[in-house]
């Protein structure tokens, strides 16, 4: 017997709540597996067999620190010995 699992979210950020329509991201994932036990025949010591795996994508969100715009001063200073 196999089973596939499917499922996704859907994250809104806060970060950039103020952007228009807001930001959002989705992240899908899969999940596949199957019982072993009902497949093939096994030794009289296991009573039951899974096999399980899974795929998932997964982010960060953009950070605090990194979406203000930042000003710096900068420029050439003469050094007199």
């Amino acid at each position: 017997m196999f089973f596939l699992d499917l499922s996704g979210r859907i994250d809104r950020s806060s970060t950039l709540a103020m952007t228009e329509n807001g930001v959002t991201y989705f992240y899908p994932a899969l999940g596949f597996s199957g019982i072993i036990s009902q497949m093939v025949s096994l030794p009289d010591f296991v009573t039951f067999g899974k096999v399980r795996g899974s795929y998932s994508t997964v982010a960060n969100d953009v950070g605090f620190d990194n979406i203000i715009q930042r000003m710096t001063l900068s420029g050439s200073q003469s050094h007199h010995h």
